[in-house]
Order: structure tokens, then sequence, then C-alpha cells
């Protein structure tokens, strides 16, 4: 069960990793009008913003990957890998004001002095408000999802830890 729920968390996490890396990295590029005569600053700042925070996400996931390998083939170390995932995943939740509200944001703050019509002014507080939506829905499912199963699985980890010293002890008085 315990390889079963770790594959399930690994699974997860790529699959959010992934989609949140080509999600700001479309959203860099179709932010680029190759058909405008004259440079357009807003637009190459609002590209670079995704692009670097996708950029981000990127390494963020090679590190969590490099990280998962120094886990050992055993009980234990399914159980540790499985407490990291969850880790990772609640960081990835709290994060998302950092990955994606925060360069909304600041996008936003870039692109709006130079907005003149209301369609786009609206378009812009609709997406702010959906991304501010996403990040309070994030927090409940840390609060009521993930953080319970993370003491769960640290509290496995407490009894067999207990188990497997009890077991060394028992065995070093025969």
């Amino acid at each position: 069960r315990v390889k079963k729920d770790g594959r399930s968390m690994e699974f997860l996490l790529k699959a959010f990793e992934t989609v949140s890396m080509l999600f700001l990295f479309g959203l860099g590029l179709s932010s680029l009008d190759p058909h405008l005569d004259r440079i357009n600053y807003p637009q190459i700042a609002e590209a670079v913003v995704y692009i670097g925070a996708a950029s981000f996400l990127f390494m963020e996931g090679l590190r969590r990957k490099r990280e998962e390998r120094g886990f050992g083939n055993s009980l234990l170390g399914d159980l540790d890998r499985s407490i990291f995932q969850v880790e990772v995943q609640i960081r990835w939740m709290n994060g998302l004001i950092w990955c994606f509200l925060g360069p909304m944001l600041l996008i936003t703050v870039i692109k709006v002095p130079f907005e003149t019509n209301l369609k786009s002014l609206m378009f812009w507080t609709l997406l702010v408000a959906v991304t501010i939506m996403t990040y309070v829905a994030a927090r409940r499912e840390v609060r009521n999802s993930l953080e319970p199963k993370k003491k769960s699985l640290e509290a496995l980890r407490g009894k067999l830890v207990d188990t497997e010293s009890a077991a060394r002890t028992d065995v070093s008085f025969d």
C-alpha cells in the first residue's frame, strides 16, 4: 500500500509540474505578438515573467527528483519517500502564490497602465480573481487533506521505527 500510494503521489506531482510548466510557458509565448511593427515592452516583460516562472518550476522538479533518489529501497525508505512527496505537494500548494498569483499580479501591474479598453481590464480582473480563488482552494486542500495524510504517514513511520528498534533489542539479548 505504501508503494502504491507513493507511485500515485509521484504521478500527481509529475502531472502538476508538467501542466503548470506548460501552462506558464504557453502564456509566455502567447503574450508575444509577432505582428507588431514596434517593440512592445510590456508584452516582452510579460513573456519573461511567465517563461521565468516556468523555468523555475522545471528546476524545482529536477531538484525534487534528485532528492527522491536518496531514499532506500525498504519499507522505511518508501515511507520516507511518501512523506517527502506529501511535503513537496504541500510546498507546491503553498507556493501557488509565488508561481501563479505573483507573476499574474506583476504582469497586471505592468500591463494595466497600458490597457485602454474596458474588455481587457475586465479580463485581467477576472484572471486575478480566479487565481486568488485557486489559491484559497489550494490552502483548503493542504489543511483538510495533505496535512492529515502527512501526519498519518509520520505516525506509521514512527510505529515502524519503534517496531524495528524493539526487534533489534530482542535480537541483541538472545
